[in-house]
């Protein structure tokens, strides 16, 4: 049941320690990867943000979230611009752990910015969401396995400048998936990427058992 993915889902999320030095680092942002339950599998919630000039994310599919305040934590902040940006009130008590910080290694040595992925599990699988429209343009909660798994990705070329006055841009060969007119690329793919690696089969119906040796209460081993 929903319980027992919560649960399994917070023993393959162990306390992540992040000892790297970021040498030029300006701000800090979080987001809220947002799961729930449903007869497929995980589903994980992402929405697309509305258009602004200057706006490294404008347009972009991704999960709530957004810099944070001064002397904010990352959970804090992460569930705080849940909160904001969809409508959707959650807790540190629905916190299942945090990943690494992003840009992932060497990258975050170049970067401005970081940004903490806060996993969080949704308490209620049927809560409403409210969007705010100066920020959001609109919601869905898309299968964690569809966006994680092989079968639907496609390979582009992106170029990256870790400033905006750095001399030379980097060349990227990414992967972006599709479900419908959400183009899921990027940072919010390598989250969930690097998410699916911690929860393995938890994502898929029936797998939490076999990928982390677990059992339900009362069953036989």
């Amino acid at each position: 049941g929903a319980a027992f993915l919560r649960d399994a889902g917070a023993r393959a999320l162990p306390p992540c320690v992040d000892a790297r030095r970021w040498p030029r680092l300006r701000r800090r942002a979080a987001v809220a990867v947002v799961l729930r339950p449903s007869e497929g599998g995980i589903e994980v919630l992402l929405m697309r943000r509305v258009a602004r000039a200057r706006d490294r994310w404008s347009s972009q599919i991704s999960c709530p979230g957004g810099f944070l305040r001064e002397g904010e934590d990352p959970i804090d902040g992460a569930l705080r611009e849940t909160g904001e940006e969809v409508g959707l009130e959650l807790g540190r008590g629905d916190v299942l752990g945090l990943l690494e910080a992003h840009p992932e290694r060497p990258w975050h040595r170049v970067a401005d910015f970081s940004v903490q992925p806060v996993v969080v599990w949704a308490p209620s699988p049927d809560a409403a969401l409210t969007l705010a429209p100066s920020e959001v343009v609109s919601a869905r909660w898309i299968s964690l396995t569809r966006l994680t798994g092989p079968g639907h990705r496609h390979r582009f070329w992106w170029w990256w400048r870790p400033a905006p006055r750095w001399p030379l841009a980097v060349p990227f060969h990414l992967a972006r998936v599709h479900d419908g007119d959400y183009d899921v690329w990027g940072l919010t793919l390598r989250v969930l990427d690097r998410l699916g690696e911690r929860l393995g089969g938890v994502a898929r119906p029936g797998g939490a058992e076999r990928s982390l040796g677990a059992r339900r209460p009362g069953a036989k081993r």
